[in-house]
C-alpha cells in the first residue's frame, strides 16, 4: 500500500506566493501577520518537500528560482480556487443572503483584484462575494453570475454597464533579460523573444514606436495576459504589458518598463449587470468600491517618482 504523500499546508502556499510576489521574505511575512524567522523555517520546509532551492538572495531581493517560478501559476490558481469557495465565509452575511457571484478574467482576478479582496471584506462585511474567474465572455442569464468585471470595446446589448479604467499598453521584461540583451531603444526589439497575446496583438504599438521588425513577432502565443507577464518576469522574453496588470511586478522590480513609448488600447475594463437584478443593493456597493479603489491606484501611480 502506497504511504499518502506529505503536501504543503494552505498557509505555506499562502506564504511562497506572497514571497515570490514581494521577493522579500520581511514583506510576505508582514502581509501574512508571520515573523521573519516564522518565514524563513516554512519556506525552508518546502525547499526541502519539494527538493530544489526556490529563492536566491539578489542584494535586498529574495528571487524566485526557474524552478519556483514554475510553481506560481498553478499555486496560484490553487489559491484562487479555495479562495473563491472559502475564502468569503469568515464573517457570515445576515441569514438567508446569498453570495454576490462575480466574473473576471483570470489575470485581473489574480493580478488585481484578489490582492484587494479583503479590503472589500472589511468594508462590507455584509456581502459574501463568490468570485468566479473565467476568460469567457460569461452570459448573466444563463449562469448565476450577478456582475461581471469585463475587458472589451463596452456597449455590451441587454447589459447595463459603467466604464472602470482604460487601460495603457507598453512593453516589460526582466530586469537581468535587458541588461543581457541591451535593449535600450525598440529597434532592439529585433534580437528579442516577442512574447504574443491573440487579442494583444505587437503591430499597434511597434507602429507607434516607429519600429519596422525585419521579421514578424514570432515569440510563444499565450492565451493569458498574466502568463506573459510570468514569462516575461521569468526572463521568457518581453511582453506587451497593461498597467493595471503589470503594476505590482514593476513596483517590486520583477519586471521593468521598456523605453518611453506608450499607446491606449482600444479595449478597457467595463462592469456590466443585468437591469432590475435582485442583487442591485450588493452590485451598487460593489461597483463604488471597485471605482474607489481604481482611483486610489491610479493617484498612487502618477504620485510615485
Amino acid at each position: 500500500m502506497d504511504m499518502p504523500r506529505h503536501l504543503p499546508s494552505l498557509e505555506t502556499l499562502r506564504l511562497f506566493e506572497a514571497a515570490a510576489r514581494h521577493q522579500s521574505y520581511t514583506r510576505a511575512g508582514e502581509e501574512l501577520g508571520l515573523t521573519h524567522a516564522a518565514v524563513s523555517q516554512r519556506l525552508a520546509a518546502l525547499r526541502t518537500l519539494v527538493g530544489y532551492p526556490l529563492f536566491v538572495r539578489d542584494g535586498r531581493r529574495m528571487v524566485p528560482t526557474p524552478e519556483a517560478r514554475r510553481l506560481l501559476p498553478g499555486t496560484r490558481q490553487a489559491l484562487q480556487l479555495v479562495d473563491s469557495i472559502y475564502g468569503q465565509r469568515v464573517r457570515r452575511p445576515p441569514s438567508g443572503a446569498r453570495p454576490l457571484a462575480l466574473s473576471a478574467t483570470p489575470s485581473f482576478a489574480s493580478r488585481w483584484l484578489a490582492p484587494r479582496l479583503g479590503h472589500f471584506a472589511a468594508a462590507h462585511p455584509e456581502i459574501e462575494l463568490e468570485l468566479r474567474p473565467s476568460a469567457d465572455v460569461i452570459d448573466l442569464r444563463r449562469t448565476g453570475v450577478d456582475v461581471a468585471v469585463r475587458y472589451g470595446p463596452g456597449q455590451w446589448p441587454g447589459l447595463s454597464s459603467v466604464h472602470l479604467a482604460d487601460e495603457t499598453v507598453f512593453p516589460v521584461a526582466s530586469p537581468a533579460y535587458q541588461r543581457r540583451l541591451r535593449l535600450r531603444r525598440p529597434q532592439d526589439l529585433s534580437r528579442a523573444v516577442l512574447i504574443r497575446h491573440h487579442l494583444q496583438p505587437w503591430e499597434p504599438w511597434l507602429h507607434e514606436a516607429g519600429c519596422e521588425l525585419v521579421r514578424p513577432p514570432s515569440g510563444p502565443l499565450v492565451a493569458d495576459t498574466g502568463l506573459t507577464l510570468d514569462i516575461a518576469v521569468a526572463g521568457g522574453g518581453v511582453a506587451l504589458g497593461r498597467q493595471l496588470l503589470a503594476d505590482a511586478d514593476l513596483r517590486a522590480g520583477r519586471l521593468v518598463r521598456l523605453f518611453d513609448v506608450s499607446i491606449r488600447d482600444t479595449y478597457a475594463y467595463h462592469l456590466v449587470w443585468l437591469p432590475q437584478s435582485p442583487m442591485a443593493d450588493a452590485i451598487a456597493k460593489f461597483r463604488r468600491w471597485l471605482q474607489g479603489e481604481l482611483r486610489a491606484g491610479g493617484r498612487r501611480r502618477r504620485d510615485s517618482p
